[in-house]
């Protein structure tokens, strides 16, 4: 993505949900394909800080903190 944006010159700006574990093992729980707990657990350790995303070289990080809004299932 980022090599995308700097060929077209424009601004790479970062979307990081930044939700607490508990809560995506209990949305999880709740799907009808739920992942593995492991698989859950192991990938929410992968996501980077709106630092490290800000040295990779996104210009802004814009954290979502809050599904109740923006991914409650309706």
């Amino acid at each position: 993505m980022l090599v995308r944006a700097r060929y077209w010159q424009h601004p790479a700006i970062a979307a990081l949900f930044d939700v607490p574990l508990e809560t995506v093992e209990e949305r999880n729980a709740t799907r009808a394909r739920s992942m593995p707990g492991y698989i859950v657990r192991d990938h929410h350790q992968l996501l980077h800080t709106p630092d490290e995303l800000l040295a990779e070289g996104f210009i802004a990080v814009h954290r979502i903190s809050d599904l109740g809004a923006a991914g409650a299932p309706q």
